[in-house]
């Protein structure tokens, strides 16, 4: 591939009712549907936006001691633990909550009959749900979204913030970005069980097409994709609403080495190569093993330089691709979903992450090169910098390690994906180490 070949380098009841669904922006009220307390409902029912504080992730600047980080997983387990008894909440815990009642208070309409269908889990439960309601703008079906019911996938949700961050995304970033995504329908949220619900659209009604790691993408998906990414960074590059803590502002995306939860990530990512090690050598190279063993200096390395938005983990299976009608004009639509790790960083991370796990080795070799250089066009194009090709490739080569990372993490902890699916994320991303010879690119590591 050239010079350099890819290969040797992821409160109140008076809510307005949504009378168009999706809309563009979002109306934030205190709304205790049930009585439940500091219960918040999001409805995009009007133009205005009243934003409290219950919903918003806690800024995370400052990473937490290790001993910090376990007391707060404690008391995560507890809330978890607690939340199977708890009958106040108003939000549902199962898919089977979100009735007909539920939604109708939700929507601001009447629901006469709801249908799940396609229902999955992972790291949220979710289902696609076929919706009866006459004489409404309710679409005939949404997919919806939930905290997981599985104990220990909810500790993790929890600390994680998952469901606050893409519930932050479709509150705060998603109205007016220019990018193919999901359009919402509604949001719900519990901060004190953590509980909530996302409502949107059903990709399906526009004959969207999924894929997994496994099967990847082809050249011309990877070609749409990498100018979703393009001008998602651009649009955020350098942007005053990465450190604006103000309604609407962005000050509440951390950084991935800002995660007050890194110390324990650490500690989970040693074990967590060492199980892999044990089933598959061949995927804990050295320079993986000195990745997971150093990675809070790795991560604090992959954070240098200036930030924009991420969307933090978009490999294939949270991807999908519209065609366009032929009589438009318009080419193949990359779009992204789960936006559940919602990050500010360095935008070659997102690029490279997708770049590793979404292509077969062979095509990153042949192809790489040519998508590192469509990047650089779209993200100029879309507002932010022209990248110097020579500082890019070395980015390239150190993003490489939180593919990795992500892999790892992904195959050790079952349930967070299926197991064909970590398998091909392993021995991708263990490639692109060697290839790429990360060891020596990142610094810390030397």
């Amino acid at each position: 591939m050239g010079r350099r070949p890819l290969a040797r380098i992821g409160t109140s009841d008076d809510v307005r009712p949504a009378r168009r669904c999706p809309v563009q922006s979002l109306t934030t009220r205190l709304h205790p549907v049930g009585g439940a307390e500091d219960h918040e409902t999001y409805n995009p029912a009007t133009k205005s936006v009243d934003v409290t504080s219950g919903l918003r992730p806690a800024p995370s600047g400052r990473r937490q001691s290790l001993l910090a980080s376990v007391a707060h997983m404690g008391l995560e387990a507890v809330r978890v633990v607690a939340d199977r008894f708890d009958h106040r909440s108003a939000v549902p815990r199962t898919i089977e909550g979100v009735d007909r009642d539920y939604l109708s208070r939700l929507l601001g309409v009447e629901v006469t009959g709801v249908k799940p269908v396609d229902v999955t889990s992972g790291t949220t439960d979710r289902a696609r749900l076929l919706l009866d309601s006459p004489g409404s703008d309710v679409p005939g079906s949404v997919f919806v979204k939930i905290a997981p019911t599985k104990t220990v996938t909810r500790i993790f949700t929890n600390l994680s913030n998952l469901g606050r961050s893409e519930l932050g995304f479709y509150r705060d970033v998603s109205p007016g970005l220019d990018i193919e995504a999901p359009a919402v329908v509604a949001l719900d949220c519990d901060p004190r069980t953590k509980r909530f619900t996302i409502v949107i659209e059903d990709l399906t009604t526009r004959d969207a097409r999924f894929t997994d790691t496994v099967g990847g993408v082809t050249l011309p998906e990877a070609e749409a994709v990498v100018d979703t990414l393009a001008k998602l960074h651009g649009t955020f590059w350098d942007s005053p609403r990465l450190a604006d803590p103000g309604p609407g502002g962005l000050a509440w995306v951390t950084t991935n080495s800002g995660d007050p939860q890194l110390p324990i990530v650490q500690k989970a990512l040693v074990a967590a190569g060492r199980k892999v090690a044990k089933d598959h050598l061949e995927y804990v190279p050295r320079e993986g093993a000195k990745i997971l063993a150093r990675y809070l200096a790795v991560a604090d390395e992959l954070d240098a330089g200036r930030h924009t938005l991420l969307h933090g983990d978009p490999h294939p299976g949270n991807v999908y691709f519209i065609d366009a009608a032929p009589s438009s004009g318009a080419g193949l639509r990359g779009g992204l979903f789960d936006w559940q790790v919602l990050r500010r960083g360095n935008g070659t991370r997102d690029l490279t992450y997708f770049l590793v796990l979404g292509l077969d080795t062979d095509q990153r070799r042949q192809h790489g090169e040519a998508l590192l250089a469509r990047y650089r066009d779209g993200l100029a194009r879309a507002g932010g910098p022209t990248l110097d090709p020579d500082r890019q490739w070395l980015d390239v080569r150190k993003m490489a390690a939180y593919a990795y990372v992500s892999a790892v993490f992904a195959a050790a902890f079952a349930g967070l994906q299926a197991e064909p699916v970590t398998t091909s994320g392993l021995a991708k991303s263990s490639a692109a180490l060697k290839d790429l010879d990360s060891g020596t690119a990142i610094t810390c590591l030397a």
